[in-house]
């Protein structure tokens, strides 16, 4: 009985645990759902034209918060939870301060060290040694080149070089007189006889090289009228791809489902900016452009929208000013809930049949790339037959 006593207990225990941590789930969610996120900025603009704003996003009584802040042309924001910073943190700035003032040193001791003379190094004129030494080099080098052109000058430098002796370079004069005489002879009596052939074979090569012309001429008309044929043929084909296409996309839009969902769309993607647009604002701003027919045209367009924004702001306009000018000081607070968002995408979802529409979607992209995979495939077959007849 005892034991018995004790599991009762412990369930009973386990059964509390259990339903208070539904209990925590529960809420939880509810206040992720309920619980708005709440935003609020100014924005301050002066006469210099320096712009400052000034955000703040909360979320559970500032529990979770998120400050802005943008003046000087520099953004500051950081993230925090309770009393605790996650984002900037606060050592990161202070390590890269330490980082900067020790790289700054570095450099310096570099600076100093690059400035002293190096250990070691002459910065006086050589010594006697060296420069007796350098002074005997050309000495022996002229007494060189001097040897080398006493030896070039006489026959036996030539020889010693490989070259042939005088005697041998000339040439048999009375063998060289014989066979120039004959073959000046041949030449020309062939020379008469190529001459009298060649006359009368000159209008027989000009025929011929016309008829040679006549035929490229004739190669390039035919080449040019068969790309001409290739490329009413290639735009025949590609208006009737676009023509069937086309035909596709307006079925698509014209399907009653496909409408529906595009009129669901409209309507919640419009509900979803009125919803999350600031529910209060109030301001004041003052513009003038220095110009009279500029200033028109600017307020003509003001009173387009007058009905949107006359019970929250003010604005004046500045006809003294000689330049463009702007002034503006505006305060606004919204509120957006998460419950709300995915009352929207649930409705969106189930009232406008987006299963279907992708569905429908899918289709028309696989109808719209099945001509180009169909002449892919026939390309590459014409292709495989070409190379197997090859």
């Amino acid at each position: 009985m005892i034991v018995l006593q004790i599991l009762g207990l412990l369930l009973k225990l386990l059964g509390i645990a259990l339903l208070v941590i539904l209990l925590l789930l529960l809420l939880l969610l509810l206040a992720v759902l309920f619980v708005p996120v709440r935003y609020r900025a100014e924005l301050k603009r002066s006469a210099g034209g320096e712009l400052h704003i000034r955000a703040k996003v909360s979320y559970l009584l500032n529990a979770v918060r998120i400050p802005i802040r943008f003046e000087n042309g520099k953004l500051d924001y950081s993230v925090k939870v309770l009393c605790f910073t996650l984002f900037p943190k606060k050592g990161g700035s202070k390590e890269k301060k330490k980082r900067k003032r020790k790289g700054a040193g570095s450099a310096d001791t570099a600076e100093e060290t690059a400035g002293k003379p190096a250990d070691g190094a002459q910065t006086g004129a050589p010594e006697d040694g060296e420069s007796s030494g350098a002074a005997e080099k050309p000495a022996d080098d002229a007494v060189r080149t001097g040897t080398a052109q006493d030896a070039g000058s006489d026959g036996s430098g030539a020889a010693a070089l490989g070259e042939p002796p005088d005697e041998e370079r000339k040439p048999d004069s009375t063998g060289a007189d014989s066979m120039s005489g004959s073959a000046g002879g041949d030449e020309e009596n062939t020379a008469d006889e190529k001459n009298i052939f060649y006359r009368l074979a000159a209008p027989f090569r000009a025929l011929r090289r016309l008829w040679q012309k006549l035929l490229g001429i004739l190669q390039q008309l035919r080449q040019f009228v068969r790309g001409l044929g290739d490329f009413f043929r290639s735009l025949a084909e590609k208006w009737e791809q676009i023509s069937g296409k086309t035909g596709l996309v307006r079925e698509f839009l014209l399907d009653e489902v496909n409408k529906n969902a595009f009129r669901c769309a409209g309507g919640t993607i419009f509900g979803l900016l009125k919803y999350i647009l600031p529910y209060k604002m109030e301001g004041e701003i003052i513009f003038g452009t220095g110009n009279a027919y500029s200033m028109g045209q600017a307020l003509s367009m003001l009173g387009i929208i007058y009905p949107l924004y006359a019970k929250n702001l003010t604005v004046r306009a500045d006809f003294e000013t000689e330049c463009f000018r702007l002034e503006a000081c505006v305060k606004l607070k919204g509120r957006v809930r998460m419950g709300r968002l995915l009352y929207m995408a649930v409705r969106l979802w189930f009232r406008g049949k987006l299963k279907q529409v992708l569905k429908n979607v899918k289709k028309l992209k696989e109808d719209l790339t099945a001509p180009a995979r169909g002449k892919q495939h026939e390309a590459a077959a014409g292709r495989s037959e070409k190379d197997m007849e090859v």
